[in-house]
């Protein structure tokens, strides 16, 4: 048999050069490409950084997501974070109303990126 013997080991480098080849370029195109930009976060980044506001409304447009209560501003936060709001609108609170009495809120999410931060 005078039949031709073939290198299994260099037939598969060979056939995996290609393959290899292409990868690394598209790789390299990728990371020439544009940087994605920064846009506002979707929520605030802790719940100490969500907004209460009072006696003034926000100034920016923002969409209802729920209501929120508790006994402390903290507890208040906390909910609102929980619902990836970035503020609450506090509702009026009782002048004679005692010191840690049940407080509530409508958590928003401001929809103009750059009032979220």
């Amino acid at each position: 048999m005078g039949g031709r013997f073939i290198n299994i080991h260099s037939a598969i480098r060979d056939a995996m050069r290609i393959p290899i080849a292409l990868v690394a370029a598209a790789v390299t195109l990728a990371a020439c490409g544009p940087r994605p930009q920064r846009t506002g976060s979707l929520e605030a980044p802790t719940a100490s950084m969500v907004r209460l506001y009072g006696n003034v409304m926000p100034q920016c447009p923002f969409v209802e997501l729920g209501t929120v209560s508790g006994r402390m501003a903290d507890d208040i936060k906390r909910a609102a974070f929980s619902m990836h709001a970035h503020a609450v609108i506090m509702e009026r609170v009782d002048e004679n109303a005692t010191r840690g009495g049940p407080l509530a809120g409508t958590a928003i999410q401001f929809t103009d990126p750059n009032c979220r931060g």
